[in-house]
């Protein structure tokens, strides 16, 4: 029993020469940054951190500036880090950290471009230390993974399962709670069980829909509703539902996300946000904050989200307006959530709070994105923890386990 803190692709072998040109250059350029930064000079008492970002999904972008945001709190005296950039295509990019442009450098809606050394992890050849360059062999060491890739592999935690079958130690969802957090139709059915209270909700399989099913969710539903994949994140898909032809019209692109579509009552109220993590088997909370969508937006849409003008025109409040005992009434709905759906490192709970007071679990963020601190503050500010703080205890706690 966990107790709890209340703190209210392997590249391929045949590159054009083009390629192999630009990788030379690249790599000439990484061994030359690191002869000539004394400072970051390797010591053996160190332990070499692997970040991983960038990949496959539709967050990709979101996924890069949150490694962005993330470096700065990886402290250097501790830790040898190490950048691998998975592109939009799949392609593995070992990355000169002293270029990546970090939070400090560029704001949120700029991506820069990334460029590094193509690399892979060798698989069916037992437990791996390394990561491989074709011209090298070994050319990066890794004791311990921090993966924050969003989307179905990072999220949905085939990322760190593929660092487990190597023997890697990681920090992020497990391969079980990876999916179970990503899905939300298993998600929701866990949380039910457990007596945790989720909006009303129906699934509709692809291969079972046809037009006529809506005649019977309009006997369960009334409109506004919400219809959304079962498995995509940030809002992706979601589309908020006012009459028949809207739903006519979205609903194949929900389709085009996922083969599982779920049909979810409309909460009038606000949104609620909580983030926990566990550590030597202490489950630690933050603080809430209240989200009111500006008035331009319908919901809580990707561009109200990660949008450049979403701090202005969303009401954040820290801590959320809501009476004292429901604050703690959340914690604990969190704490038994973060059990029931196999949490594992840092997540973000996401909930409604109705205008009546009822509080709904919306869904758990298995690798939850970190926005730039000038438009989103940290949680943990007022709980006198640092991200840096945390990915100590994460990194601790990993490699405890791996042992």
């Amino acid at each position: 029993m966990s107790s709890t803190t209340n703190f209210s692709s392997k590249s391929t072998n045949h590159m054009s020469n083009e390629t192999k040109e630009e990788c030379l250059h690249d790599k000439a350029d990484f061994h030359e940054n690191t002869r000539h930064n004394k400072n970051h000079t390797p010591k053996k008492d160190k332990i070499d951190i692997l970040l991983a970002f960038g990949g496959l999904s539709r967050e990709h972008n979101v996924s890069i500036i949150s490694a962005s945001n993330i470096i700065p709190h990886i402290d250097p005296e501790k830790y040898n880090l190490n950048l691998l950039y998975i592109t939009k295509e799949g392609k593995w990019l070992l990355c000169d950290k002293y270029q990546f442009k970090t939070e400090c450098d560029f704001p949120d809606e700029i991506i820069p471009t990334i460029k590094g050394i193509p690399v892979y992890l060798p698989i069916g050849q037992g437990k791996v230390s390394h990561l491989y360059s074709q011209e090298s062999g070994k050319i990066a060491k890794i004791d311990l993974v921090l993966t924050l890739l969003h989307g179905r592999n990072g999220a949905g935690g085939v990322m760190n399962a593929i660092w487990n079958s190597v023997g890697i130690p990681n920090v992020g969802p497990s391969m079980a709670g990876g999916v179970i957090g990503f899905d939300k139709d298993i998600m929701k059915r866990l949380l039910s069980e457990a007596g945790l209270p989720i909006c009303r909700y129906e699934l509709i399989h692809q291969k079972n829909y046809s037009p006529s099913s809506l005649k019977d969710l309009k006997s369960k539903f009334s409109y506004p509703f919400f219809i959304k994949p079962a498995n995509s994140g940030s809002s992706l898909g979601v589309h908020k539902i006012y009459n028949d032809q809207e739903f006519y019209e979205k609903v194949n692109d929900v389709f085009l996300f996922d083969n599982k579509l779920i049909i979810e009552e409309y909460i009038d109220g606000s949104e609620l946000e909580i983030y926990c993590y566990e550590a030597e088997n202490i489950i630690k909370t933050s603080i809430i904050r209240q989200t009111i969508v500006g008035a331009e937006y319908d919901f809580y849409t990707f561009e109200a989200k990660y949008g450049t003008d979403n701090a202005t025109t969303n009401i954040k409040k820290i801590p959320a307006d809501i009476p004292e005992e429901d604050h703690e009434k959340v914690r604990q709905m969190v704490i038994k959530a973060y059990k029931v759906l196999e949490g594992r490192g840092e997540t973000r709970m996401d909930l409604f709070y109705s205008g009546q007071g009822d509080i709904y679990i919306n869904e758990i963020n298995t690798v939850p994105a970190l926005m730039s601190r000038k438009s989103q503050p940290s949680l943990w500010d007022g709980c006198g923890i640092s991200h840096g703080m945390i990915i100590d205890e994460l990194i601790a706690s990993a490699l405890k386990k791996a042992d």
